[in-house]
């Protein structure tokens, strides 16, 4: 977590480096990576890649059925 994106906040006028995202959902988002990982795949594996404004976790699991997610 010491490698996470931080931002200064004035908190009681003291300024702070506070988390940019919670770690509780950084924390979420890398379990579910984990644990919905293809285990019959070899040599692939969930990714996190830590950016300045941004975090990614990609997986390479496919869906089931093929079927696609709901575009937002």
């Amino acid at each position: 977590m010491e490698r996470l994106p931080k931002e200064e906040r004035y908190i009681d006028g003291v300024r702070r480096m506070v988390p940019h995202f919670p770690e509780t959902a950084i924390r979420e988002v890398i379990a579910n990576a984990l644990i919905q990982q293809d285990f019959m795949a070899t040599g692939v594996g969930p990714v996190v890649e830590i950016y300045d404004n941004r975090i990614e976790v990609t997986n390479p699991r496919q869906f089931p059925d093929q079927r696609r997610p709901h575009p937002r």
